[in-house]
């Protein structure tokens, strides 16, 4: 039976549209998709980078440590799309994009060993990496002497790169020291000018002095040194500070410091000082040491203070050598260098004016009281604060020990001491942003807040912490070269730094 003439035409066409619809389909199919677009942004948790394609694609991710290679397969790169993709965040710098044979590859190389995320979306099609911000890294640089290690740090966040150093201290071998900064020696053209410039020269009467760490270190012949306490602008340490054995200054708001005891076995706590002298059986109260005289109150003069006390006459001062009275004057005594000066001011000074006459016995004791630990004998103490950790747990004390805002709140360089659990002593600085010169965000420094430090002083292993003086003053130098960076962009003279030295057996 013959078919109607329409029905042969029906299908004619069908099969003329099947046959362009094959045509069309494998054509397209065997066409390489284009990349015409790669873009990323900082989403401040992550990096997130985008290959953006005009059709289906596959691809193929080998991954490394250092770097990521992706393969995409029968790829090809659009005209606008650049080899080389500058980015310059903090753990992808750029992207490298090289036709092969058969398609295409992507290299990303990572600064640091971060955790990503690598997914693909259909609609439109395109590729998504995502890279955390988040990482950590702690490499020991070197052993500079056996029970002495030096470390570097590297830390990102979500506010961008945190870099440091750290010195690992077996106090097996090595200890630790204050040490108070020396009046500079001027050289023969200082001597010079200052003949013809005596207004340019430091002529007023300074008790303590600033010096710079690396030359303390230097003089002291230390094997490395950090800064030290917090200072006032004339040199004058600000809380407690021990020497030797030596009281240099009390403490004040009740904050942290660090201490040797006789044993060389360290300690973190607060800690207050207990003066009194004994005149004829009754007891005086010491109210404060190496500091200027204010008002009422007994103030006790050693000779770290310096030659004389420099106060005025309008007061009782009796000057101690060998537990009796070697001088009794109305004000700025001479100090002993084998003895102290008692400096009275108040209620008390009527009744010692009274009983005191030089040749008397009088016996002055002063306890170092820590709060919560029992050291045999304090030889070392420095003081700073806040507290960073306590018995291995976040512990910022900054409001209790009366900081203000530019330590307590502000991302800043800082310097930091810690204990870990084996009883090994870490020295850490931080950098900060550095000052007078443009930010480069991939590799400066950020400093840290008080609370990013108590985590990284954990990280580091310690089980106890604190805060010294930062900012400016963050140095840290190894045989007597500066191993941090400075964010002044030079060394600052500070009043007192800690040294690291080899344990005296």
């Amino acid at each position: 039976m013959k078919k109607p003439e329409y029905q042969n035409k029906f299908f004619s066409y069908y099969f003329i549209i099947l046959v362009c619809s094959l045509v069309i389909f494998l054509s397209s199919s065997s066409q390489a998709s284009t990349l015409y677009k790669v873009r990323f942004g900082d989403f401040q948790d992550k990096l997130r980078v985008v290959f953006e394609f005009n059709g289906s694609f596959s691809y193929e991710p080998n991954e490394k440590t250092s770097e990521i290679k992706i393969w995409f397969s029968e790829a090809k790169a659009g005209e606008a799309i650049n080899n080389y993709n500058e980015i310059n965040d903090i753990v992808v710098r750029n992207i490298i994009l090289e036709p092969q044979e058969g398609g295409m590859i992507a290299t990303i190389p990572l600064t640091e060993p971060v955790q990503y995320t690598i997914f693909h979306l259909n609609n439109p099609p395109r590729l998504v990496v995502d890279f955390d911000h988040s990482f950590l890294r702690i490499s020991t640089v070197k052993t500079i002497t056996p029970g002495l290690d030096y470390l570097e740090i590297r830390k990102g966040n979500n506010s961008g790169l945190i870099k440091g150093t750290a010195l690992k201290l077996d106090l097996e071998k090595m200890t630790i020291r204050p040490a108070l900064g020396q009046k500079d020696e001027p050289n023969i053209v200082a001597s010079f000018l200052g003949l013809f410039s005596p207004w340019g020269q430091d002529n007023q009467p300074r008790n303590f002095y600033l010096e710079r760490v690396s030359e303390t270190s230097r003089r002291e012949k230390a094997l490395a040194a950090v800064n030290g306490s917090f200072f006032q602008p004339n040199g004058t340490p600000l809380g407690a500070l021990v020497i030797d054995q030596t009281v240099v200054s009390s403490p004040i708001y009740d904050r942290s410091a660090i201490f040797i005891d006789k044993d060389n076995q360290p300690y973190i706590d607060s800690v207050s000082v207990s003066s009194y002298f004994l005149l004829d059986e009754k007891r005086y109260n010491i109210s404060e040491i190496n500091c200027p005289q204010t008002g009422a109150g007994i103030i006790m003069y050693t000779p770290v203070w310096g030659e004389k006390t420099r106060t005025n006459t309008f007061g009782l001062e009796l000057a101690i050598t060998n537990s009796h009275i070697k001088a009794i004057n109305t004000g700025n005594s001479d100090i002993p260098s084998n003895g102290y000066v008692l400096s009275i001011r108040g209620p008390a000074l009527e009744n010692i004016n009274y009983l005191a006459k030089v040749g008397d016995e009088i016996s002055t004791i002063v306890n170092i009281i820590p709060y919560n630990s029992s050291p045999k004998n304090i030889i070392q103490l420095i003081s700073g604060g806040p507290r960073l950790l306590k018995d291995s747990q976040p512990y910022v004390s900054k409001h209790e020990e009366k900081f203000q805002g530019d330590v307590a709140k502000n991302r800043a360089a800082r310097t930091a001491v810690g204990i870990t659990k084996e009883n090994k002593l870490l020295l850490v600085t931080i950098d900060g942003l550095p000052r007078h010169r443009r930010v480069d965000k991939t590799s400066d420094s950020i400093g840290a807040t008080l609370e990013e430090l108590s985590s990284l002083m954990l990280s580091l292993g310690a089980t106890n912490a604190m805060n010294l003086d930062g900012g400016s003053s963050s140095t840290m130098v190894i045989n007597h070269k500066i191993v941090n960076q400075p964010c002044t962009g030079w060394e600052r003279k500070v009043s007192n730094s800690l040294l690291v030295l080899p344990r005296a057996r």
